[in-house]
């Protein structure tokens, strides 16, 4: 292995955050940290329709639903993306969700830092009424509004977290100007609540390659816990402010925080999450040196079942979550995970995205097939297998 891929070598800020990103620490150790950050400004040129396309779906899927094109019995098993639109869950269980976390009307701007650097790589807004997705823009890197500067502080919105290098003072300071920015666009909602998230970059990547929801919701817990349970550098997810819902649920211990989401999600089902066609071609196209020790080796090792996710046991000192060898120190009780081979997938049948009959209460040692699949695909383009 090369010494630019070996942890203990690596000379970079923030790069414990790495270490609770277990799908990137894969790609750092494959790759190396600069291939990593050469991904940024590629990524920046496809996302605009990756996004368009996830959020696209969303806000259809949501409007097919509630004026009854979609009827209950299918809704149930349809699934989509919600707010922020890493998180999976039933269509019909959306909207109630939605005004639990957060009221009947909100914008969440989700701001992505480069761990490495300090850097704001790219920001994402999305604003709901009474819990249906509406209205959404993205930020390039090239973007005029990473320019706009802080009436009072001076700072360029894409320089604020390089110069504070303090996540609770760039959430305050970002929000102070996106809230200026928020009521010019779009002064119907001047009234509505308003929340930021930071994420650094290892965490959202690994959120489009994670497809467990089980483990999305265990990632969330993490990266808002960090600081706390972790002892990280700094925060590896920020929400500011936090809505008071969401502030009670991460106090709770992870289990009890997956088990809740899960809950309100997908009624505690397993789902696989999927990455969009358009985001896959551009994996294989432009970053072809990922898709298979990543996206491939994934499926090869396999996805926990949500018994085991609950039953992860991560320490919380980071010098210890390394191991000599330098491997993630997750510990996962002994079971036969998910492959390709459980449901007869093959490469192309395998990021479309399934809902599963599986839940939390399904033994580790369950026999599991293709008659464990409820459905296939996101939102407009699900199938329903049962």
């Amino acid at each position: 292995m090369s010494p630019q891929n070996l942890y203990a070598e690596l000379d970079k800020p923030n790069k414990e955050y790495l270490l609770l990103a277990k799908h990137m620490f894969k790609c750092f150790k494959e790759l190396g940290a600069e291939y990593i950050e050469a991904l940024f400004p590629k990524f920046d040129q496809i996302q605009y329709e990756l996004i368009k396309e996830r959020w696209d779906n969303m806000i259809l899927t949501s409007r097919k639903v509630i004026d009854g094109r979609i009827p209950p019995d299918k809704a149930e098993k349809t699934v989509l993306y919600t707010l922020p639109h890493v998180i999976s869950l039933k269509s019909t269980l959306q909207t109630g969700l939605i005004k639990l976390l957060y009221g009947s009307s909100v914008d969440v701007t989700a701001v992505m830092v480069d761990d490495f650097n300090w850097q704001v790589v790219t920001a994402f807004n999305g604003h709901m009424e009474d819990g249906i997705p509406v209205d959404w823009w993205v930020l390039g890197m090239d973007d005029e509004m990473m320019d706009r500067r802080h009436l009072k502080r001076g700072m360029k919105f894409k320089e604020i977290y390089e110069v504070t290098k303090n996540v609770q003072k760039t959430a305050q300071f970002m929000m102070e100007l996106l809230k200026d920015v928020r009521n010019e666009r779009t002064p119907q909602w001047s009234f509505s609540l308003y929340t930021l998230v930071i994420i650094h970059t290892s965490g959202l990547f690994n959120f489009f390659t994670e497809l467990s929801n089980f483990e999305v919701l265990g990632n969330i817990w993490e990266g808002l816990n960090s600081k706390k349970k972790f002892n990280t550098p700094d925060h590896f997810f920020l929400m500011y402010p936090y809505p008071p819902m969401i502030k009670s649920l991460v106090m709770l211990p992870r289990a009890g925080f997956i088990q809740r989401l899960a809950d309100l999600t997908t009624g505690k089902y397993l789902n696989l999450n999927n990455i969009e066609d358009p985001a896959l071609e551009w994996i294989k196209e432009e970053i072809p040196e990922a898709y298979e020790p990543v996206l491939l080796n994934d499926w090869k090792e396999g996805w926990p079942l949500p018994q085991a996710t609950l039953q992860c046991k991560i320490p919380t000192n980071l010098n210890e979550i390394l191991t000599s060898d330098e491997k993630l120190n997750y510990h996962y009780p002994s079971h036969k995970r998910i492959t390709m081979d459980t449901f007869g997938f093959t490469p192309d049948d395998a990021w479309k995205g399934y809902l599963t009959d599986i839940t939390n209460e399904t033994p580790l040692d369950a026999e599991l097939s293709k008659d464990n699949l409820i459905s296939k695909g996101f939102g407009r383009n699900t199938e329903f297998l049962k």
